[in-house]
């Protein structure tokens, strides 16, 4: 019985130390790995209707960065006091910036280049259009301190058709979700980079993503009927408030892995929409695939759609590239579609 015990608490303590070794030796060896999953301390079921949302005045640690909100509930931003404008930002996960330093997001970015109008990052990870909808709607009825709203920019992921986040993404927030393997996987996550690479080397995750959420683009889906008729209903209540809405579509690293045709079906469907209902938008693949070099690298480690902080400045640079163009444009041919290709 002993020295059963024995080898068993020797067995145990060899496999303790083998772990630590391997993540030790990953976390000298593939620094570039980020950590994932969001302390659920930092979010708040029902802040916008049956929207959940960020806590205000909230620290905590997202992708493996410590992040903070403001008063009002967003992240917190370097933003001017005084201001001609208010550009309103939507998004999820990826508009929020998880994994990269508020300062290089292509939000901050986009403020810093602006220091006329305040940029209001509303992004909060695992939104979808319901979501989108409900943020604007209540931040435009004079609550929040949004005001002389001129601008909507909505940075739509590809996955933001699915309504019912069916997948159970491991990076989004579903409120009363628990369980002993939730907090398992969640730990994980958040602190062992041996599990993110093992994680990534047994299966390409990015191509894993993209193919799940492709399948809302395909045979008449109800999710991306619904999504595209929120949209336009979203366009009608801002045309009638004078508010300019312009949708970027993001492209998904796969995508430009592969740059193969028939993977950018969701553009080709999102694009033909926006143009009969005359959405403003800019398509953001074509930017990313002209730009040439690792398609990986715009984008977090092994990761289907969060941009690394060079993918964030590319962001930028494109919004800062096309947004007066379509601004002009679109006040000469009487609110006419922009698109950006």
């Amino acid at each position: 019985m002993i020295k059963r015990f024995a080898l068993l608490f020797s067995s145990v303590i060899f496999f303790l130390l083998l772990v630590l070794f391997l993540e030790a030796g990953t976390r000298i060896l593939k620094p570039e790995i980020n950590f994932q999953d969001t302390e659920r301390s930092l979010l708040r079921d029902n802040a916008y209707g049956d929207t959940y949302g960020w806590k205000p005045n909230a620290t905590g640690i997202c992708f493996g960065k410590r992040v903070y909100t403001d008063e009002f509930g967003f992240r917190k931003m370097t933003s001017p006091q005084n201001y001609k404008e208010s550009w309103l930002i939507l998004g999820d996960s990826v508009t929020f910036g998880v994994g990269v330093e508020t300062k290089d997001t292509y939000a901050q970015l986009l403020q810093d280049d602006h220091p006329e109008i305040r940029a209001w990052n509303t992004a909060v990870i695992g939104y979808n259009a319901r979501n989108y909808r409900d943020v604007l709607y209540h931040l435009t009825q004079g609550q929040q301190g949004i005001t002389n709203l001129k601008r909507v920019l909505l940075f739509f992921c590809l996955n933001d058709v699915d309504l019912g986040q069916a997948l159970g993404k491991d990076l989004d927030y579903q409120p009363g979700q628990n369980g002993y393997a939730e907090t398992l996987l969640s730990f994980l996550r958040r602190n062992s980079k041996f599990y993110m690479l093992l994680k990534n080397t047994v299966s390409d995750r990015s191509k894993f993503y993209f193919n799940h959420d492709y399948q809302f683009y395909t045979g008449g889906s109800g999710n991306f009927l619904e999504t595209m008729s929120i949209y336009d209903e979203m366009n009608r209540y801002l045309q009638s408030r004078n508010i300019e809405l312009t949708v970027v579509i993001l492209p998904y690293e796969y995508q430009l892995r592969t740059k193969e045709e028939k993977n950018l079906l969701p553009q080709k469907l999102l694009t033909a929409y926006f143009k009969e209902k005359g959405i403003q938008y800019i398509d953001a693949y074509d930017y990313f695939a002209r730009s040439g070099g690792d398609a990986k690298e715009d984008y977090l480690y092994a990761d289907f759609g969060h941009f690394s902080k060079k993918g964030h400045r590319a962001v930028f640079n494109l919004l800062k590239e096309r947004l007066d163009v379509l601004a002009s444009t679109a006040s000469s041919s009487n609110n006419e579609p922009s698109p950006a290709r």
